[in-house]
Protein backbone atom coordinates (compact mmCIF):
# COMPACT_ATOMS: atom_id res chain seq x y z
CA UNK A 1 0.00 0.00 0.00
CA UNK A 2 1.39 2.76 -1.10
CA UNK A 3 1.97 5.85 1.58
CA UNK A 4 1.22 9.61 0.51
CA UNK A 5 2.03 11.06 4.02
CA UNK A 6 5.96 10.22 3.11
CA UNK A 7 5.83 10.11 -0.76
CA UNK A 8 6.77 13.29 -2.58
CA UNK A 9 7.91 13.61 -6.36
CA UNK A 10 11.43 12.31 -5.56
CA UNK A 11 10.52 9.64 -2.77
CA UNK A 12 7.95 6.84 -2.94
CA UNK A 13 7.24 4.87 -0.02
CA UNK A 14 5.14 1.71 0.16
CA UNK A 15 4.34 -0.61 2.89
CA UNK A 16 4.15 -4.46 2.20
CA UNK A 17 2.33 -6.61 4.69
CA UNK A 18 2.49 -10.16 4.81
CA UNK A 19 0.31 -12.17 7.13
CA UNK A 20 1.32 -10.48 10.62
CA UNK A 21 4.53 -8.90 8.93
CA UNK A 22 5.32 -5.56 7.46
CA UNK A 23 8.36 -4.19 5.06
CA UNK A 24 8.65 -0.75 4.41
CA UNK A 25 10.12 -0.61 0.53
CA UNK A 26 11.36 3.35 -0.33
CA UNK A 27 12.49 4.61 -3.87
CA UNK A 28 14.39 7.58 -4.02
CA UNK A 29 15.72 9.87 -6.58
CA UNK A 30 18.34 12.98 -5.52
CA UNK A 31 19.18 15.42 -8.20
CA UNK A 32 22.94 15.36 -9.61
CA UNK A 33 24.04 18.97 -8.33
CA UNK A 34 21.85 20.35 -5.39
CA UNK A 35 18.71 18.47 -3.50
CA UNK A 36 16.63 21.14 -4.45
CA UNK A 37 13.54 19.16 -3.21
CA UNK A 38 15.54 18.68 0.37
CA UNK A 39 14.58 14.46 -0.50
CA UNK A 40 17.19 13.23 1.45
CA UNK A 41 15.91 15.36 4.35
CA UNK A 42 12.39 13.68 3.88
CA UNK A 43 13.90 10.65 3.39
CA UNK A 44 15.70 10.72 7.10
CA UNK A 45 12.11 11.91 8.30
CA UNK A 46 10.08 9.06 7.01
CA UNK A 47 13.18 6.68 8.33
CA UNK A 48 12.92 8.41 12.03
CA UNK A 49 9.41 8.29 11.56
CA UNK A 50 8.85 4.40 11.12
CA UNK A 51 11.23 4.13 13.80
CA UNK A 52 12.45 -0.28 13.89
CA UNK A 53 10.43 -1.13 11.38
CA UNK A 54 12.29 -2.94 9.13
CA UNK A 55 12.57 -1.31 5.89
CA UNK A 56 14.54 -1.69 1.96
CA UNK A 57 15.57 1.62 0.43
CA UNK A 58 16.94 2.04 -3.05
CA UNK A 59 17.64 4.57 -5.69
CA UNK A 60 19.64 6.71 -7.23
CA UNK A 61 21.23 8.71 -4.80
CA UNK A 62 23.97 10.94 -7.31
CA UNK A 63 26.73 10.05 -4.42
CA UNK A 64 30.11 8.63 -4.43
CA UNK A 65 31.69 6.75 -1.76
CA UNK A 66 34.05 3.53 -0.94
CA UNK A 67 31.18 1.67 1.13
CA UNK A 68 29.33 1.25 -1.88
CA UNK A 69 32.01 0.63 -4.37
CA UNK A 70 33.32 3.81 -5.78
CA UNK A 71 37.15 5.08 -6.16
CA UNK A 72 36.33 8.12 -4.67
CA UNK A 73 34.16 9.92 -1.81
CA UNK A 74 32.45 13.21 -3.08
CA UNK A 75 29.98 15.60 -0.46
CA UNK A 76 26.89 13.82 -1.47
CA UNK A 77 28.33 10.25 -0.26
CA UNK A 78 29.05 11.84 2.83
CA UNK A 79 25.81 13.11 3.81
CA UNK A 80 24.31 9.76 2.44
CA UNK A 81 26.73 7.74 4.61
CA UNK A 82 25.73 9.84 7.23
CA UNK A 83 21.89 8.69 6.76
CA UNK A 84 23.17 5.22 6.85
CA UNK A 85 24.61 5.40 9.87
CA UNK A 86 21.84 8.01 11.75
CA UNK A 87 19.35 5.40 10.97
CA UNK A 88 21.04 1.67 11.03
CA UNK A 89 20.67 0.92 7.71
CA UNK A 90 23.43 -1.63 6.08
CA UNK A 91 24.79 -1.10 2.23
CA UNK A 92 23.65 -3.73 0.30
CA UNK A 93 25.87 -3.00 -2.53
CA UNK A 94 28.73 -5.71 -3.48
CA UNK A 95 31.51 -5.33 -5.53
CA UNK A 96 32.55 -2.36 -8.13
CA UNK A 97 30.24 -3.05 -11.18
CA UNK A 98 29.12 0.64 -12.13
CA UNK A 99 25.25 0.27 -11.68
CA UNK A 100 25.55 3.96 -14.19
CA UNK A 101 27.08 3.99 -17.99
CA UNK A 102 26.65 6.99 -20.49
CA UNK A 103 28.96 8.52 -23.84
CA UNK A 104 29.25 11.92 -23.23
CA UNK A 105 31.30 14.04 -25.59
CA UNK A 106 32.49 10.55 -27.00
CA UNK A 107 33.53 9.05 -24.05
CA UNK A 108 32.52 6.68 -21.93
CA UNK A 109 31.95 7.50 -18.60
CA UNK A 110 30.90 5.17 -15.59
CA UNK A 111 29.78 5.48 -11.90
CA UNK A 112 28.35 3.67 -8.62
CA UNK A 113 25.40 6.13 -8.18
CA UNK A 114 22.35 3.45 -7.35
CA UNK A 115 22.26 2.21 -3.75
CA UNK A 116 20.54 0.14 -1.89
CA UNK A 117 20.22 0.03 1.76
CA UNK A 118 18.48 -2.67 4.34
CA UNK A 119 17.69 -1.85 8.09
CA UNK A 120 20.12 -3.97 10.54
CA UNK A 121 17.62 -6.23 11.49
CA UNK A 122 17.35 -7.75 7.69
CA UNK A 123 20.16 -7.30 6.24
CA UNK A 124 21.08 -10.76 6.73
CA UNK A 125 18.21 -11.52 4.83
CA UNK A 126 19.16 -10.31 1.53
CA UNK A 127 21.28 -12.34 -0.42
CA UNK A 128 22.78 -12.03 -3.88
CA UNK A 129 22.72 -8.61 -4.23
CA UNK A 130 24.13 -7.63 -7.98
CA UNK A 131 24.50 -5.47 -11.46
CA UNK A 132 22.48 -7.04 -13.97
CA UNK A 133 23.01 -4.80 -17.28
CA UNK A 134 21.46 -7.63 -19.57
CA UNK A 135 17.63 -6.32 -18.38
CA UNK A 136 16.89 -3.06 -19.74
CA UNK A 137 19.57 -2.50 -22.32
CA UNK A 138 18.26 0.98 -23.45
CA UNK A 139 18.91 2.56 -20.34
CA UNK A 140 22.10 4.46 -18.58
CA UNK A 141 21.36 2.86 -15.40
CA UNK A 142 21.91 -1.19 -14.87
CA UNK A 143 19.25 -3.09 -13.19
CA UNK A 144 19.54 -4.32 -9.48
CA UNK A 145 19.19 -7.56 -8.53
CA UNK A 146 18.68 -9.36 -4.97
CA UNK A 147 16.98 -11.86 -3.01
CA UNK A 148 15.14 -10.98 0.73
CA UNK A 149 14.62 -14.54 1.94
CA UNK A 150 11.30 -15.07 4.80
CA UNK A 151 13.19 -15.55 7.94
CA UNK A 152 10.22 -18.64 8.31
CA UNK A 153 10.21 -19.77 4.79
CA UNK A 154 10.30 -23.34 4.18
CA UNK A 155 12.78 -24.34 1.27
CA UNK A 156 12.05 -27.53 1.54
CA UNK A 157 9.39 -30.29 2.52
CA UNK A 158 9.18 -33.84 3.47
CA UNK A 159 8.38 -34.76 0.16
CA UNK A 160 10.88 -33.24 -1.81
CA UNK A 161 14.63 -32.23 -0.12
CA UNK A 162 17.06 -32.06 -3.18
CA UNK A 163 19.10 -28.62 -3.59
CA UNK A 164 19.18 -29.51 -7.20
CA UNK A 165 15.57 -28.61 -7.89
CA UNK A 166 15.83 -25.64 -5.44
CA UNK A 167 18.82 -23.90 -6.60
CA UNK A 168 20.83 -23.33 -10.09
CA UNK A 169 24.70 -25.22 -9.34
CA UNK A 170 25.34 -25.15 -12.73
CA UNK A 171 26.56 -21.10 -11.80
CA UNK A 172 27.35 -21.76 -8.11
CA UNK A 173 30.13 -20.24 -6.57
CA UNK A 174 31.83 -23.30 -5.36
CA UNK A 175 34.87 -21.95 -2.69
CA UNK A 176 31.48 -20.25 -1.39
CA UNK A 177 29.81 -22.86 -0.89
CA UNK A 178 32.53 -25.08 0.86
CA UNK A 179 33.83 -22.30 3.05
CA UNK A 180 30.04 -21.68 4.62
CA UNK A 181 29.35 -25.20 4.44
CA UNK A 182 32.45 -26.00 6.74
CA UNK A 183 31.84 -22.95 9.11
CA UNK A 184 28.45 -23.94 10.30
CA UNK A 185 29.42 -27.57 10.32
CA UNK A 186 31.89 -26.47 12.76
CA UNK A 187 29.90 -24.30 14.71
CA UNK A 188 27.78 -26.42 15.27
CA UNK A 189 27.90 -29.83 17.08
CA UNK A 190 27.16 -32.16 14.31
CA UNK A 191 31.24 -33.36 13.78
CA UNK A 192 31.42 -35.05 17.32
CA UNK A 193 28.30 -36.87 17.38
CA UNK A 194 28.35 -40.43 17.25
CA UNK A 195 25.89 -41.47 14.88
CA UNK A 196 26.15 -45.14 15.52
CA UNK A 197 24.85 -44.18 19.13
CA UNK A 198 21.88 -42.46 17.96
CA UNK A 199 18.20 -43.65 17.74
CA UNK A 200 16.06 -42.96 15.54
CA UNK A 201 14.37 -39.80 16.18
CA UNK A 202 17.69 -38.28 17.20
CA UNK A 203 19.24 -39.60 13.67
CA UNK A 204 16.31 -37.68 12.10
CA UNK A 205 17.14 -34.78 13.97
CA UNK A 206 20.84 -34.96 12.72
CA UNK A 207 19.94 -35.64 9.52
CA UNK A 208 17.49 -32.09 9.34
CA UNK A 209 20.25 -30.15 10.69
CA UNK A 210 22.37 -31.40 8.00
CA UNK A 211 19.99 -30.47 5.48
CA UNK A 212 19.26 -26.90 6.97
CA UNK A 213 23.42 -26.25 6.73
CA UNK A 214 23.50 -27.32 2.93
CA UNK A 215 21.01 -25.18 2.35
CA UNK A 216 22.41 -22.31 3.90
CA UNK A 217 25.58 -23.05 1.62
CA UNK A 218 23.46 -22.99 -1.48
CA UNK A 219 21.65 -19.67 -0.90
CA UNK A 220 25.04 -18.08 -0.11
CA UNK A 221 26.57 -19.56 -3.08
CA UNK A 222 23.83 -19.81 -5.83
CA UNK A 223 20.75 -18.49 -6.83
CA UNK A 224 17.27 -20.40 -6.65
CA UNK A 225 15.32 -21.23 -9.28
CA UNK A 226 12.17 -19.33 -10.19
CA UNK A 227 8.63 -20.52 -10.65
CA UNK A 228 8.68 -20.06 -14.29
CA UNK A 229 10.35 -18.43 -17.46
CA UNK A 230 10.23 -14.79 -17.68
CA UNK A 231 6.85 -12.78 -19.21
CA UNK A 232 7.80 -11.43 -22.70
CA UNK A 233 5.18 -8.90 -24.25
CA UNK A 234 2.85 -10.48 -26.92
CA UNK A 235 4.80 -8.23 -29.80
CA UNK A 236 8.29 -9.17 -28.85
CA UNK A 237 10.09 -10.46 -32.18
CA UNK A 238 13.38 -12.37 -32.89
CA UNK A 239 14.57 -9.03 -34.66
CA UNK A 240 14.72 -7.24 -30.85
CA UNK A 241 15.49 -10.53 -29.35
CA UNK A 242 18.73 -10.11 -31.47
CA UNK A 243 19.46 -6.50 -31.24
CA UNK A 244 18.87 -6.75 -27.44
CA UNK A 245 21.69 -9.73 -27.84
CA UNK A 246 23.74 -7.79 -29.47
CA UNK A 247 24.04 -4.73 -27.61
CA UNK A 248 24.49 -7.20 -24.32
CA UNK A 249 27.53 -8.60 -26.16
CA UNK A 250 28.96 -5.18 -27.44
CA UNK A 251 28.82 -4.07 -23.50
CA UNK A 252 31.43 -6.89 -23.05
CA UNK A 253 33.61 -5.60 -25.40
CA UNK A 254 33.58 -2.20 -24.21
CA UNK A 255 33.99 -3.14 -21.01
CA UNK A 256 37.15 -6.17 -22.23
CA UNK A 257 39.07 -3.27 -24.03
CA UNK A 258 38.83 -0.48 -21.15
CA UNK A 259 40.68 -3.41 -18.83
CA UNK A 260 43.16 -4.13 -21.88
CA UNK A 261 43.36 -0.65 -22.04
CA UNK A 262 42.93 -0.58 -26.14
CA UNK A 263 40.88 2.17 -27.59
CA UNK A 264 37.08 1.93 -27.18
CA UNK A 265 35.91 5.08 -29.11
CA UNK A 266 34.76 3.39 -32.55
CA UNK A 267 33.08 0.60 -30.20
CA UNK A 268 31.56 3.37 -28.18
CA UNK A 269 30.04 5.07 -31.30
CA UNK A 270 28.77 1.37 -32.59
CA UNK A 271 26.94 0.90 -29.10
CA UNK A 272 25.21 4.40 -29.12
CA UNK A 273 24.14 3.80 -32.49
CA UNK A 274 22.76 -0.25 -31.65
CA UNK A 275 20.86 1.21 -28.82
CA UNK A 276 19.23 4.28 -30.81
CA UNK A 277 17.86 1.70 -33.36
CA UNK A 278 16.81 -0.87 -31.09
CA UNK A 279 14.88 1.92 -28.64
CA UNK A 280 13.06 2.80 -32.03
CA UNK A 281 12.32 -0.44 -32.68
CA UNK A 282 11.54 -0.90 -29.73
CA UNK A 283 8.60 1.80 -29.56
CA UNK A 284 7.58 1.07 -32.72
CA UNK A 285 6.89 -2.87 -32.50
CA UNK A 286 5.03 -1.63 -28.89
CA UNK A 287 2.79 1.33 -30.93
CA UNK A 288 1.84 -0.83 -33.65
CA UNK A 289 1.14 -3.90 -31.13
CA UNK A 290 -1.34 -1.30 -28.92
CA UNK A 291 -2.98 0.48 -32.27
CA UNK A 292 -3.82 -3.40 -33.66
CA UNK A 293 -5.18 -4.26 -30.18
CA UNK A 294 -7.41 -0.98 -30.70
CA UNK A 295 -8.42 -1.45 -34.54
CA UNK A 296 -9.92 -5.09 -33.39
CA UNK A 297 -13.16 -5.57 -34.65
CA UNK A 298 -14.17 -8.76 -32.63
CA UNK A 299 -17.56 -9.62 -30.76
CA UNK A 300 -16.12 -7.43 -27.56
CA UNK A 301 -13.70 -4.87 -29.13
CA UNK A 302 -11.32 -3.14 -27.04
CA UNK A 303 -13.74 -0.03 -26.02
CA UNK A 304 -16.87 -2.65 -24.90
CA UNK A 305 -14.61 -4.20 -22.70
CA UNK A 306 -12.40 -1.56 -21.62
CA UNK A 307 -16.30 -0.05 -20.54
CA UNK A 308 -16.75 -3.76 -18.95
CA UNK A 309 -14.14 -3.74 -16.79
CA UNK A 310 -14.52 -0.36 -15.50
CA UNK A 311 -18.21 -1.16 -14.94
CA UNK A 312 -17.50 -4.22 -12.79
CA UNK A 313 -14.50 -2.70 -11.28
CA UNK A 314 -15.39 -1.49 -7.68
CA UNK A 315 -14.86 1.84 -6.78
CA UNK A 316 -11.51 3.18 -5.07
CA UNK A 317 -12.44 3.12 -1.30
CA UNK A 318 -11.01 5.60 1.47
CA UNK A 319 -8.52 4.30 3.75
CA UNK A 320 -9.85 2.23 6.39
CA UNK A 321 -7.18 2.44 8.91
CA UNK A 322 -4.83 5.96 8.92
CA UNK A 323 -1.68 5.84 11.38
CA UNK A 324 -1.45 8.84 14.03
CA UNK A 325 1.18 9.25 16.67
CA UNK A 326 2.87 5.65 15.08
CA UNK A 327 -1.00 4.17 16.03
CA UNK A 328 -3.79 3.21 13.67
CA UNK A 329 -7.73 4.19 13.91
CA UNK A 330 -9.83 1.15 14.23
CA UNK A 331 -12.78 2.07 11.79
CA UNK A 332 -14.09 4.40 9.20
CA UNK A 333 -15.43 6.70 12.12
CA UNK A 334 -12.43 7.15 13.94
CA UNK A 335 -10.31 7.39 10.37
CA UNK A 336 -12.72 9.95 9.57
CA UNK A 337 -12.54 11.91 12.48
CA UNK A 338 -8.62 11.73 12.56
CA UNK A 339 -8.66 13.95 8.64
CA UNK A 340 -11.68 16.11 10.05
CA UNK A 341 -9.44 16.75 12.96
CA UNK A 342 -5.72 17.19 10.73
CA UNK A 343 -7.31 19.19 8.02
CA UNK A 344 -9.94 21.00 9.95
CA UNK A 345 -9.21 21.86 13.26
CA UNK A 346 -11.07 23.22 15.74
CA UNK A 347 -10.66 26.84 16.57
CA UNK A 348 -8.80 28.09 19.13
CA UNK A 349 -9.77 30.72 22.03
CA UNK A 350 -8.93 34.45 21.28
CA UNK A 351 -5.86 34.78 23.33
CA UNK A 352 -4.95 38.16 21.60
CA UNK A 353 -6.24 41.23 22.86
CA UNK A 354 -6.70 43.41 19.50
CA UNK A 355 -9.00 40.12 18.68
CA UNK A 356 -11.23 40.61 21.33
CA UNK A 357 -11.36 44.38 20.32
CA UNK A 358 -12.48 43.49 17.18
CA UNK A 359 -15.45 41.17 17.88
CA UNK A 360 -16.77 43.51 20.22
CA UNK A 361 -17.11 46.36 17.66
CA UNK A 362 -17.89 43.92 15.14
CA UNK A 363 -21.75 45.58 14.30
CA UNK A 364 -20.83 48.60 15.20
CA UNK A 365 -21.69 50.76 11.76
CA UNK A 366 -18.37 52.44 10.16
CA UNK A 367 -17.56 55.51 10.24
CA UNK A 368 -15.99 56.30 6.91
CA UNK A 369 -15.76 59.04 4.01
CA UNK A 370 -17.97 58.97 0.79
CA UNK A 371 -17.29 58.05 -2.35
CA UNK A 372 -16.52 61.23 -4.32
CA UNK A 373 -19.14 62.19 -6.93
CA UNK A 374 -18.81 61.41 -9.86
CA UNK A 375 -17.97 64.42 -12.56
CA UNK A 376 -19.40 65.14 -15.60
CA UNK A 377 -16.35 63.98 -17.41
CA UNK A 378 -16.98 59.95 -16.20
CA UNK A 379 -20.82 60.37 -17.47
CA UNK A 380 -19.68 61.38 -20.86
CA UNK A 381 -17.07 58.63 -20.98
CA UNK A 382 -19.62 55.89 -20.40
CA UNK A 383 -22.42 57.41 -22.79
CA UNK A 384 -19.50 57.20 -25.49
CA UNK A 385 -19.06 53.31 -24.55
CA UNK A 386 -22.62 52.68 -24.97
CA UNK A 387 -24.04 50.74 -27.99
CA UNK A 388 -27.44 50.87 -29.51
CA UNK A 389 -27.52 48.04 -30.86
CA UNK A 390 -26.65 46.15 -28.13
CA UNK A 391 -28.85 45.65 -25.05
CA UNK A 392 -30.56 47.74 -23.35
CA UNK A 393 -29.98 48.93 -26.94
CA UNK A 394 -32.76 51.39 -28.46
CA UNK A 395 -34.51 51.04 -25.22
CA UNK A 396 -32.21 53.25 -23.71
CA UNK A 397 -31.61 55.62 -25.89
CA UNK A 398 -35.73 56.05 -26.29
CA UNK A 399 -35.48 56.54 -22.10
CA UNK A 400 -32.84 59.11 -22.09
CA UNK A 401 -34.77 61.18 -25.03
CA UNK A 402 -38.28 60.72 -23.22
CA UNK A 403 -36.16 62.79 -20.24
CA UNK A 404 -34.97 65.31 -22.16
CA UNK A 405 -31.46 63.73 -21.69
CA UNK A 406 -28.01 64.85 -23.44
CA UNK A 407 -24.52 65.40 -23.77
CA UNK A 408 -24.84 68.84 -24.14
CA UNK A 409 -26.84 69.05 -21.13
CA UNK A 410 -24.26 67.23 -18.85
CA UNK A 411 -21.04 69.68 -19.96
CA UNK A 412 -23.32 72.41 -18.62
CA UNK A 413 -23.87 71.10 -15.09
CA UNK A 414 -21.66 73.20 -13.13
CA UNK A 415 -22.62 72.04 -9.40
CA UNK A 416 -21.90 68.13 -8.14
CA UNK A 417 -25.93 68.55 -6.69
CA UNK A 418 -26.94 69.20 -10.11
CA UNK A 419 -24.55 66.45 -11.67
CA UNK A 420 -26.05 63.72 -8.65
CA UNK A 421 -29.36 64.40 -10.09
CA UNK A 422 -28.38 63.93 -13.92
CA UNK A 423 -27.00 60.11 -12.46
CA UNK A 424 -29.80 59.15 -11.16
CA UNK A 425 -32.09 60.41 -14.06
CA UNK A 426 -29.28 58.08 -16.19
CA UNK A 427 -30.04 55.06 -13.83
CA UNK A 428 -33.72 55.47 -13.98
CA UNK A 429 -33.00 55.20 -17.66
CA UNK A 430 -31.51 52.13 -17.36
CA UNK A 431 -33.61 50.81 -15.56
CA UNK A 432 -36.40 51.41 -17.71
CA UNK A 433 -34.80 50.01 -20.44
CA UNK A 434 -34.24 46.65 -18.63
CA UNK A 435 -37.16 46.45 -17.89
CA UNK A 436 -38.38 46.42 -20.74
CA UNK A 437 -35.62 43.97 -22.21
CA UNK A 438 -35.24 41.57 -19.81
CA UNK A 439 -39.56 40.42 -20.39
CA UNK A 440 -38.42 40.21 -24.28
CA UNK A 441 -35.40 37.95 -23.53
CA UNK A 442 -36.85 35.04 -21.50
CA UNK A 443 -39.90 34.82 -23.90
CA UNK A 444 -38.04 34.26 -26.74
CA UNK A 445 -35.55 32.24 -24.40
CA UNK A 446 -38.47 30.37 -23.35
CA UNK A 447 -40.12 29.84 -26.79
Amino acid sequence: MGLTQYSTPNLCVARLSAGNRVIYIASVYIEPDRDESATLDKLDAFLKATGDSPKIVGGDFNGWHPIWGSPVANARGGDVVDLVYGNELVVCNVGDSPTFETITHGRHRDSIIDITLASESIYHLVSEWQVNPQICTSSQHHAIEFYLNSPNSDLYTNYNTSTFILYKSKKACWPLFNETLHLHLTQSDILDINISALNPSELDDLIAKVVEIIHIACRKSMRMRGKGGKYKPPWWSEELEAQKLEIIKLHHRIQEAKRRGLAIEDLVQQHMTLKAAYAQNLRAESTKSFRDFCSLQTKENVWSLTNRLLKESTARRPPTTLKINNKFTADNYETATALLNHFYPPDLPDTDPRHHELTAHLDDTLDTNDEPPFTSEEVLEHLSLMNPNKAPGTELEKAINKKGLSKESIEEIKTPIALDETVVEYTECILEACNKIIPIIKKEANA
